[in-house]
């Protein structure tokens, strides 16, 4: 067996990490683990798979694979990345989101690498819940993601509801966690998010219309289209580019918001594509991951003898 551990500090939702877990520990060729800490990592695990950060140094006759699932936000962005193109010690695989992350990294040696978008575990599909609200946000609310827009639309238009699941800002909060039309629900597992989110009708899939946001996949965009429920989001390149791919119709708001109404969702021809291919189980196979890990552990061994 191949043991690989996976470094989750649980400082980000990464669903990836428990998905790549449970794949491949359905296989009869691995025993893949979650480690929350880097120091309980030592030279009995065949691999080390790390979600990028800065990795200076690694460990000796263990393999290993850097993760890179995102572009950099934030102040000194262009900066960051350089960084971890340029200090980061070499592994001996990379996994990216897509080819536009990878390009964005631009790695000049010739690391194999795969490619590995977003999934959505099976538990999302076909799931029934009563609806108690209008619209469901799910993720990162931070500064970074610009949401004071969308809550002050809630705000002024109260009649509508929401529920955001994920860690709360302390300032949104603050703010908006008082009105009787808004549900801040905080952190859920990821085996209850998928009944916790359908409880609405309408995803909202509010992403700021700037770099790298609109460019890479947006995670709640695809779980909201697993669970079926209807698409309100803001209008930018990454998401047209998907709703034509897959053949959806979506609702598009303006940053404000200011076209939203319930007679526009009511009159609205929304269409949600059918995502299944997204499950993780086929994506992972798809992205050759298996082939990928034997072929890192196998020149491990020989690099060692």
């Amino acid at each position: 067996m191949i043991k690989i551990a996976f470094l989750h500090e649980r400082k980000s939702y990464l669903p990836e990490i428990d998905a790549y877990v449970e794949f491949l520990n359905s296989t009869d060729k691995f025993e893949a683990v979650i480690v929350e800490n880097v120091r309980e990592i030592d030279e009995t695990y065949d691999i080390i798979w790390k979600v990028m950060g800065i990795d200076l140094k690694r460990k000796r006759g263990v393999g290993l694979v850097h993760e890179y699932s995102t572009m950099t936000v934030g102040k000194n962005a262009k900066l960051k990345d350089f960084i971890k193109r340029t200090v980061n010690c070499k592994p001996d695989g990379r996994a990216f989101q897509s080819k536009r992350v990878q390009d964005v990294y631009n790695f000049k040696d010739n690391t194999p690498f795969i490619y590995r978008d977003m999934g959505v575990h099976h538990s999302y599909y076909d799931v029934h819940s009563d609806k108690e609200y209008d619209f469901v946000y799910v993720g990162t609310m931070d500064p970074t993601r610009q949401l004071d827009n969308m809550m002050k639309f809630f705000e002024k238009n109260r009649e509508m509801s929401i529920i955001l699941i994920g860690t709360p800002d302390e300032e949104l909060q603050k703010v908006y966690g008082s009105l009787p039309n808004v549900t801040f629900y905080g952190r859920v597992p990821n085996n209850e998010l998928p009944s916790v989110a359908a409880k609405a009708h309408y995803g909202l899939n509010y992403i700021p219309d700037v770099f790298p946001f609109n460019e890479q996949t947006s995670t709640k965009l695809i779980e909201y289209c697993a669970l079926n429920l209807k698409i309100v989001t803001t209008n930018y390149q990454w998401i047209n580019e998907f709703e034509e791919r897959e053949g959806g119709h979506f609702f598009k708001v303006e940053e404000d918001m200011s076209n939203l109404s319930r007679t526009a969702l009511d009159n609205f021809d929304f269409k949600t594509p059918d995502l299944r291919k997204k499950e993780w189980s086929r994506l992972l196979t798809d992205a050759g991951l298996v082939e990928f890990l034997t072929e890192i552990y196998q020149k491990n061994i020989l690099r060692q003898k």
